[in-house]
């Protein structure tokens, strides 16, 4: 058998098609119509009416003769539409496009299907057939034909119309995909949709009804393999999914393994790596995907539908894997109404069965688990859940994406183990750096712009329950026997650590929680509590937030816990340092319960133990009464500091570090202030600041004589008489009145 002619282009198929309907015309007017000497319509023969029941009766003025006469010129010109597909066919083979016959390829168009699509394109190529239709309807306002014309040009066996009438208006007619079907003065008529012409005149176009809601992307590699798609072809990872390589694995494999419509449910946190995932897996599958937002499609109610259609058609038409993203947009929530939930309940049931039913693979991404009963029993769902990187992960991304993105002295292990960032969220915090350095005429950024960027993509809402707090100390301005701080830098190695420990050297497996630093600072008022905690934070280049006890504390039973995890879940993903000053007004010694205000006063303080267990960041209590604290809390603590008072020699080396770099300063007897006077650091800096405006005025440098003003106030404000003689070798430093004022 010779192979049939290949059109030359889509002009050429396009003449054929506008030829075909012609002769359908002539055809129809032949025996179906009689027309005056000046062409106007007198009547129609062969008509077929319908009636309640939907029985239908043949008005027909045909003859037997004329019957048969005109099914056999009809079966010409259906011979004629078959060599149409014939000769579209061998055009593919030859790599012309011949869309309109690729489209009725994708949606499996009978013959009389195919018959209906030609006849209503025919008009929008020749607009003299706008006029004929019209014409043959006895109507010049119908430019297009109604179904009732299509059946009667295409037959004259009244069965066969009936059997096209019922397959045109079958809910699973493929025809639904090509007609914008409108009901005029009781007839269809069949006017193709503007998407399809759309396609037919440019196939590259994307369809502008979803130019909001939805976009094609297509697969960035192709495959080698004569023209195969190859279900396992390896890509090299991108450095923002290096490590969903596992996940991915799974994903592929249940791909492979799926007989049955399947929908892929991939839920977790905003710049997880859900799209990438979902991306790297058609590019494996050397599939495009057509992204479709849920979340913008559904604020449309009334043509959700209609879009959903049009998402349907898409996929077909691009041979493309759906992902609808926002998905949490269709789950129903308490607070819903009743119609909300049933119009939520209305779309998903048209996406599963018109859409995810009909196709192999469908994708979900959504922020949220899915909770709800599924009831779709001919298509499978699959659920993966993607979470925040481990330290190890984190600092393997930093690591990958360093190297593309070089900085100035920023290690990918200490930004792993301070951030707990998503793959989306470090990607855009070293886009964000680079932006800033470049801003600044830097070549590339340095620590200072890439932590903020990432302190940045740490958004923190505790509102009124706890305040961040300036990190200004340093080790050298932390005055405290070694024994203490040598205990504090252990502290901080646990954090610096932690993924060497629980990661490489396997005790994650072994410490199922409980990995986060639980501190308890104890000591007298103004010993450098607070100081310790800033110290830190600025040490492990975290954040410090101090908890406001009286928003949280509350005298209704049940809420101090509610707030307790309100700051808990507000500082979850940032490893932040949290900070609870005067701890043992909240968490003080468990009693014995005798009422019930002792059984939730004990609920609250094992409900923080908890939280502070599952913390994996940095908590510090501070109090200035140790024994307040009960024995059993104590010892679920990783570190417990004594802030001491201050000895001579801390004192003394407190006085020396007081005092600004810039500030004018006198002659000042470190020795005498240390030795005669027990101050707290807190006293001491308090001194130095007031000393400092006390001679600002003056325009001179703070003197000894303003030091010893500015304690006597100082003490004076504790209740402690301070006088002249009291300053013994120096009293007379107090004694000029101007030096009082």
């Amino acid at each position: 058998m010779n192979e049939p002619k290949p059109y030359i282009g889509n002009e050429e198929y396009l003449e054929d098609l506008i030829q075909t309907v012609r002769d359908y015309l002539g055809l129809y007017r032949r025996f179906c119509l009689l027309m005056d000497e000046d062409g106007r319509l007198l009547r129609r023969k062969g008509s077929v009416t319908f009636g309640t029941d939907l029985e239908f009766s043949l008005e027909n003025d045909l003859s037997e003769r004329e019957r048969q006469e005109y099914e056999q010129e009809a079966e010409e010109l259906r011979e004629q539409i078959r060599r149409m597909g014939e000769r579209g066919a061998s055009s593919f083979r030859n790599h012309t496009a011949i869309p309109l016959e690729y489209l009725f390829q994708i949606f499996h168009l009978d013959e009389a299907e195919r018959y209906l699509v030609i006849l209503a394109a025919a008009p929008a190529f020749d607009r003299s057939l706008e006029r004929a239709f019209g014409l043959f309807q006895d109507d010049y306002k119908k430019t297009a034909p109604d179904l009732d014309l299509a059946v009667r040009m295409y037959t004259a066996d009244s069965r066969i119309r009936y059997a096209i009438r019922q397959r045109f208006h079958s809910e699973d007619s493929p025809l639904r995909y090509f007609f914008e079907a409108k009901e005029a003065e009781g007839s269809e008529t069949l006017r193709l949709s503007s998407r399809i012409l759309c396609l037919i005149w440019n196939y590259e176009e994307e369809d502008p009804f979803l130019a909001e809601e939805a976009f094609l992307e297509l697969p960035s590699r192709k495959s080698e393999s004569s023209g195969k798609r190859e279900l396992f072809r390896k890509t090299k990872p991108s450095p923002e999914t290096v490590c969903g390589e596992e996940l991915l694995d799974q994903a592929l494999q249940a791909a492979a393994a799926a007989k049955t419509p399947t929908v892929f449910y991939f839920f977790g946190p905003d710049g997880v790596g859900k799209r990438t995932l979902v991306r790297r897996m058609a590019e494996r599958l050397s599939v495009p995907v057509l992204w479709v937002d849920l979340k913008k499609l559904i604020r449309k109610p009334e043509l959700a539908e209609e879009k959903l259609l049009a998402v349907d058609r898409e996929i077909r038409i691009r041979m493309a894997m759906a992902c609808f993203i926002h998905f949490e947009a269709l789950q129903t929530e308490d607070r819903d109404s009743e119609a909300e939930k049933g119009r939520k309940e209305k779309l998903k049931g048209f996406l599963f069965r018109r859409i995810a039913g009909k196709q192999r693979l469908t994708c979900l991404i959504s922020s949220k688990e899915w909770k709800e009963e599924w009831e779709e029993d001919a298509v499978w769902r699959l659920d993966f859940p993607l979470t925040v990187p481990e330290t190890e992960q984190q600092i393997l991304l930093w690591r990958e994406l360093l190297t593309a993105h070089p900085t100035d002295g920023v290690g990918a292990e200490m930004l792993g183990t301070r951030y707990f960032l998503t793959p989306g969220q470090i990607a855009a915090a070293l886009r964000e750096a680079e932006a800033e350095a470049r801003r600044k005429g830097k070549e590339r950024p340095g620590e200072e712009e890439l932590l903020a960027a990432c302190r940045r993509r740490l958004t923190v809402n505790l509102g009124n329950q706890a305040v961040q707090v300036k990190s200004l100390y340093t080790w050298e301005d932390l005055v405290l026997p070694d024994r203490q701080k040598k205990v504090l830098r252990q502290a901080c190695d646990q954090i610096e650590f932690q993924h060497q420990v629980y990661g490489r050297w396997g005790f994650g497996k072994k410490v199922a929680y409980g990995r986060g630093v639980s501190m308890l600072f104890y000591g007298p008022p103004g010993t450098g509590k607070t100081m310790g905690a800033q110290v830190l934070a600025n040490a492990l280049k975290m954040e410090l937030y101090k908890v406001n006890l009286s928003a949280v504390m509350s005298k209704y039973i049940g809420e101090t816990e509610k707030n307790l995890e309100k700051i808990f879940d507000g500082v979850q993903n940032t490893r932040n340092i949290l900070f609870f000053d005067e701890a043992d007004a909240l968490f003080g010694k468990r009693t014995e319960v005798k009422d019930s205000h002792d059984k939730y006063a004990n609920a609250e303080t094992a409900y923080l133990l908890q939280k502070m267990e599952e913390y994996p960041g940095i908590v510090i209590l501070a109090t200035n009464y140790m024994q307040n604290f009960d024995e059993a809390f104590k010892r679920r603590l990783k570190f417990m500091i004594e802030f001491p008072f201050p000895d001579k020699a801390c004192r003394k080396q407190l006085w020396k570090q007081v005092f600004p770099r810039e500030l004018p300063l006198g002659d000042v007897d470190y020795d005498y202030l240390a030795e005669r006077f027990e101050l707290s650091g807190s006293s001491i800096k308090n001194i130095a600041v007031a000393a400092a405006f006390l001679a600002a005025p003056q325009k001179r440098p703070v003197e000894l004589s303003d030091l010893l003003t500015a304690l006597r106030r100082e003490m004076e404000k504790a209740g402690k008489s301070m006088p002249s003689e009291s300053f013994g070798e120096y009293s007379d430093l107090l004694e000029t009145p101007a030096r009082l004022t």
